[in-house]
């Protein structure tokens, strides 16, 4: 039902705005009344004021926080219910700070600390719910007051009369910011103060003030009394009805309307804000002014002295802060993160340990996180464990990253509510990074992009599990173009400095070949990547050692994630199970990797002409690289020097490849997960993997031929692959979009690819 009255909000919605901008269209079906939407919020409202109450009386009385927690210590263990429990473990194992502590003992010693937090939680939880529908509620009604609707404010104003008792106490809050908002309204525009909308604001205020005498001392006894009679399972279902609570975002830009950008706001506007004064609108000026006239949200505000959150509340109804442009610094960090997917509790866990570090005097660190919403999930459990991080909205949004230590809390700075976002679509990651690079600009940048990678035919990455989209590897190179572009021409940069693919298999020699143009240093991984505890060690080298170049901040991230991977596999007990992958990039020395590359594969090409047996030896050698359909290249170069030894033109390009590629300059043993150093002359700086990857050097490519994929099949029979099957996809291969890939426009590889699809045909 959540999922159908949240659609029935962004209809409504999207027909308000299309008819207050002078547009109409053709609909199979009314739109719902708004009176009724509206009804529908407040309904919701009360509710969660209430439940807001309750968690509110648990975090205030210490002796029923010990109660929960000694029925919650003594749950059975085949009784926990929920995956929260093991939510909390993992995350206090991934953490330095507990490597030492046996999380059981610290459960056990530490439960009614656990119980406060979890409750803590939940009441931030129910805050933001609140706050949210407190944005919609009053954004619909100042809609409705601009379109002179007076159906919709009539019906408000008698579903606020039959609100007696209790019942009322919980919109004593909610009138104070309509009233706000609908005053500054009246205030801002002169002939919308009509005698109707003021005597609504009287009887708006009439209600606030009978609302705000009400007592809840005696429902509050009554639910204490409940409480102490709450089993572990009722408080488990709690803690995870609560989590699952959906907050629905409501986009910025229809929270807007009708509002002052607090950048451009002059005195005579705020002082048509009801409760500011001339004193609080000098404040409010000379604040901005100290910020160098930038104000990222308004709720940074609080800063001023006499501030608070109610009267934050207050600005709010009339202020937003959007068209700002920070002063330049060293660095920008863009993170366009897809949580939109069975990655979204990964990719909070990310931005949380960001804010370990957050932005600083030289840094800006800038995220774009969509997330997913529980319908999709595929069971209830999968849900509760991939939601529990700052409630369950499941929109997209923007946040200036800040400092915080607080564990599964986001509490950096909220830019932008996007509203449902195509995180597969090149151009909206080609907006996010243009809009942060004009809001936030710096004379150098990094870009990071964190999801899933594919390493089949043209592969991708960022994987949108709604829109069912993803950025192709060709749509990477466009959208990096377009990115390099726009920031050479905002600082004269050539190259986008620093690009991070925190994702999987995407250290491919199709993906290098795209973007080799328009980046310095790159950080990628050849097979498993998993990444979202290291970003903290990055962001303080980053911040600390600010003069480093693109390739050095490609080693510096591949050792960071390198030392803090190899102690977490082992805290973890994987570390005999976890396949590990990472290589490092100076693409301003691929040039003459790929004239190499290019050599080789035009000789190749010739050579499985005059020697077919050789070439299909080479081939049927080949393994993939740990459960994933990619092989490593210099592998490969190696089994076809091996196999064509006396043919001399096949090995001079042979040798010349591995040659610009490099090798490491000390030998380590990658039993457990290392890296290795390359010479400088080397466009591979850095690579690194453990034991279970033994034929991994840091770079592959896509083989499509049926030698090499038969091989797999015998290896591999849980892929379930056969002859039939194989040359269906290998077929499917060669009319497919491979051919329309720099590496295949600019080499013969490809050619030798369908060459090899051809011959087993």
């Amino acid at each position: 039902m959540k999922k159908f009255k949240n659609t029935l909000i962004a209809i409504f919605l999207f027909s308000l705005i299309i008819s207050f901008a002078g547009a109409s269209f053709a609909a199979d079906a009314p739109a719902p009344a708004p009176d009724q939407i509206l009804k529908s919020l407040l309904n919701e409202y009360k509710v969660t004021f209430f439940k807001h109450r309750m968690t509110a009386l648990v975090l205030k009385d210490k002796q029923i926080q010990s109660d929960m927690a000694q029925k919650l210590a003594a749950t059975p263990e085949a009784d926990f219910g929920p995956n929260e429990v093991a939510v909390v473990r993992d995350y206090l194992r991934s953490i330095s700070t507990f490597k030492n502590v046996d999380v059981n003992q610290y459960l056990g010693e530490k439960m009614p600390l656990l119980v406060k937090g979890l409750f803590g939680r939940i009441n931030e939880i129910y805050t933001q719910k609140l706050e949210d529908l407190s944005e919609k509620i009053s954004t619909l009604i100042v809609i409705s007051v601009l379109k002179n609707d007076s159906n919709t404010i009539d019906s408000v104003n008698a579903y606020f009369k039959r609100q007696t008792g209790v019942a009322g106490a919980a919109f004593a809050v909610l009138l104070g910011q309509v009233n706000t908002a609908v005053k500054f309204q009246l205030n801002s525009k002169e002939k919308l103060a009509t005698p109707y909308l003021k005597d609504v604001v009287k009887n708006f205020d009439t209600f606030g003030a009978a609302f705000k005498k009400v007592s809840l001392q005696t429902l509050d006894a009554r639910n204490i009394e409940k409480i102490k009679k709450y089993t572990h399972k009722k408080i488990w279902r709690i803690v995870s009805a609560a989590i699952l609570e959906e907050i629905a975002d409501l986009p910025s830009d229809i929270e807007r309307i009708g509002k002052i950008d607090i950048n451009k706001a002059s005195e005579a506007d705020l002082l048509n804000i009801p409760g500011v004064s001339k004193d609080m609108a000098a404040k409010i000026i000379n604040f901005r002014a100290e910020r160098g006239g930038v104000i990222t949200s308004v709720h940074e505000l609080d800063a001023i002295k006499g501030v608070g959150a109610k009267t934050v509340r207050k600005l709010k109804s009339a202020l937003y802060a959007k068209n700002f442009v920070m002063p330049e610094k060293e660095w920008t960090v863009m993170c366009f993160i897809n949580g939109d997917n069975n990655l979204e509790m990964a990719s909070l866990l990310g931005i949380n340990v960001m804010e370990r570090v957050g932005s600083t005097e030289n840094m800006n660190v800038v995220v774009q996180i969509d997330r997913i919403g529980v319908q999709h999930f595929g069971s209830p459990e999968e849900a509760q464990s991939n939601s529990m991080l700052d409630g369950n909205w499941s929109t997209c949004r923007r946040y200036f990253v800040q400092k915080d230590n607080r564990l599964f809390e986001l509490n950096s700075i909220l830019l932008e509510k996007m509203g449902e976002v195509d995180m597969g679509a090149y151009k909206n990651f080609v907006e996010f990074c243009k809009s942060t690079i004009t809001r936030f600009p710096a004379k150098h940048y990094v870009i990071l992009i964190s999801n899933h990678g594919s390493e089949f035919g043209i592969g991708g990455i960022s994987f949108d599990d709604q829109s069912k989209n993803h950025m192709s590897t060709i749509h990477i190179g466009q959208a990096l173009s377009e990115v390099r572009d726009f920031i050479k021409n905002q600082n004269g940069n050539d190259l986008i400095d620093f690009m991070v693919f925190d994702c999987c298999l995407l250290a491919k020699m199709e993906v290098l070949k795209e973007i080799a143009d328009y980046v310095h240093g790159v950080y990628a991984c050849e097979n498993v990547q998993i990444n979202w505890y290291a970003y903290d060690n990055f962001l303080r080298t980053l911040t600390t050692k600010p003069d480093l170049k693109g390739d050095e901040l490609a080693f510096a991230y591949l050792k960071s994630y390198v030392d803090y991977m190899r102690g977490w596999v082992k805290r973890m007990g994987q570390a005999d199970k976890m396949v590990l992958t990472s290589s490092a990039f100076d693409m301003t020395k691929f040039k003459k990797f790929d004239e190499s590359f290019i050599k080789f594969s035009s000789v190749l090409n010739e050579y499985a002409d005059t020697n077919p047996e050789a070439v299909e030896t080479a081939l049927k050698a080949m393994k993939n690289l740990n459960d994933v359909s990619v092989f490593d290249l210099i592998d490969f170069v190696t089994k076809v020097k091996a196999a064509a030894k006396d043919n001399k033109e096949m090995v001079r390009a042979c040798d010349e490849l591995l040659k610009t590629y490099g090798a490491p300059v000390k030998k380590l043993d990658h039993k457990e997960f290392n890296y290795s150093a390359f010479p400088s002359s080397s466009f591979v700086i850095g690579e690194a993997h453990n034991f279970l990857e033994p034929t991994g050097n840091g770079l592959s490519i896509g083989i499509y031929s049926k030698p090499t994929w038969l091989t797999i099949a015998a290896a591999k029979p849980d892929w379930g692959l056969n002859e039939t099957n194989v040359m269906g996809f290998l077929n499917k291969f060669k009319t497919g979009d491979y051919i329309d890939l720099k590496l295949s426009h600019e080499s013969e590889w490809d050619e030798f690819m369908i060459k090899m699809v051809e011959k087993a045909n």
